[in-house]
């Protein structure tokens, strides 16, 4: 992950109410995980918000066309997203996120909270 949850908390923490009110309510979603034992100590990825953004401003992703299968038979990868940029598995359906510019991120969602 090249965001972690605890510094989306910390970008929208005092911004305003709703920033406060995000702040409070996802620390529910990151015991949550933290429970599960997923995710190492402290980093929680950012899925919901990336999606968000990557649609409110995509100049802030780096992405690249890709085939995006869920693996369904294997014993070890059950379930896990594949994303496939060589076309063995099928023809490029979606744009897969690469890198993210973090810090303008962390900016950019602050300012819409606010």
């Amino acid at each position: 992950h090249q965001l972690e949850m605890s510094e989306v908390r910390d970008a929208v923490k005092s911004v305003s109410d709703a920033g406060e009110f995000l702040y409070r309510v996802s620390q529910g979603y990151m015991d949550c995980l933290r429970s599960w034992g997923d995710n190492g100590p402290g980093a929680i990825g950012c899925h919901d918000p990336c999606a968000v953004m990557v649609l409110l401003d995509s100049s802030l992703f780096q992405a690249r066309r890709g085939c995006v299968v869920v693996e369904v038979k294997g014993e070890y990868t059950r379930g896990a997203t594949i994303a496939d940029f060589t076309g063995r598995l099928g023809e490029a359906q979606t744009d897969v996120l690469l890198k993210v510019d973090a810090p303008r991120f962390y900016k950019e969602l602050a300012r819409l909270i606010a």
